[in-house]
Order: C-alpha cells, then sequence, then structure tokens
C-alpha cells in the first residue's frame, strides 16, 4: 500500500462543497480530515480547478517509507519520538517540520500557510538532514519529493495525500 502525493500550483475554488458527487471530472475535491481543519488554512472545502499539471509534483511513498521518514524527522528536529508528538500535539507544535510528523495520512489536504511553512522547514534543515543519511538514497529522494511539492503549493496551491 502506498500513498499518494499530489502538489497543486495554483488552485481556484470552483464550488462550495456539497453532499452530492460533483458531475465535473475536473475538479479537485478539497475537504478535511477531522481533527486536522487547520491544515486547509484558509481553503474552503469544495471543488477546486487547476491548470498546473506537472508530473514532477506527483509521486508516491509507501506507508512504511512515509512512518520511516516521519521518525526521523521528528527524532532529529523535534528531539521526541512521532508517537509522543501524536499523543501530545500541543507540546511540539512550534517545532519544524510539527505539521508533517503530526498529519493524518490518507485523504488529507494541506494548504498554502502550512505548505508554505513546511517548505522552509525543509529547506532550511535539508543540509543536516541530508547529510546525517549515509548515502540513503531513497529518504534523500522523498525529502527532496516532499520539499519540491511544498514548495510548489506554497503561494496558491495545496498538496494533497491520498
Amino acid at each position: 500500500m502506498s500513498i499518494s502525493v499530489r502538489a497543486y500550483r495554483k488552485a481556484e475554488l470552483d464550488h462550495k462543497w456539497t453532499d452530492e458527487v460533483c458531475p465535473d471530472h475536473d475538479h479537485l475535491r478539497v475537504g478535511f480530515v477531522s481533527g486536522f481543519e487547520d491544515r486547509l488554512d484558509d481553503l474552503v472545502p469544495g471543488c477546486y480547478k487547476d491548470d498546473s499539471y506537472d508530473d514532477d509534483l506527483w509521486f508516491t511513498i509507501s506507508y512504511s517509507d512515509y512512518g520511516v521518514l516521519r521518525h526521523m524527522l521528528s527524532e532529529m528536529f523535534i528531539k521526541a519520538n512521532a508517537f509522543d508528538v501524536s499523543a501530545n500535539p500541543y507540546a511540539y507544535h512550534s517545532n519544524p517540520f510539527f505539521e508533517f510528523v503530526f498529519c493524518n495520512d490518507h485523504e488529507i489536504t494541506i494548504g498554502p500557510k502550512t505548505c508554505r511553512k513546511l517548505a522552509d522547514d525543509f529547506r532550511d534543515n535539508a543540509d543536516e538532514f541530508l547529510r546525517d543519511l549515509d548515502h540513503d538514497d531513497k529518504f534523500a529522494y522523498y525529502y527532496r519529493a516532499w520539499q519540491k511539492a511544498f514548495e510548489a503549493a506554497a503561494v496558491t496551491g495545496f498538496v494533497t495525500l491520498s
């Protein structure tokens, strides 16, 4: 099983969320996961249009690799186990990568403000993280892919995990 990660650069609300299925298949449905509503930032749940399709802004990561990456970032930059962060998020909310470590891993949308903060976290800590990897190309790839996704969505877009 894997998580599909997709970044959208420039999304515009077409119409607000309804319980009905949208007949337009070219829309991006943006909703929220209970407990993570704040990840939408100022986005309104609804159907969005985006004309910035780019294959380079899409990747998949296995659930296990996503978990390992979250644990690595948590241990290295939050100085706590990812399980502890999830159990007591208010104690860690001001740390780098908090929004990445404490995040639902399925059917979530991350809005532009959170993407901007995470883009900064990934950029500002890249040298330290990549140096400590001891040439693990897989996690270096994932780190850079997440950084690229968050940077792309940091102004008017969003990142989806599905």
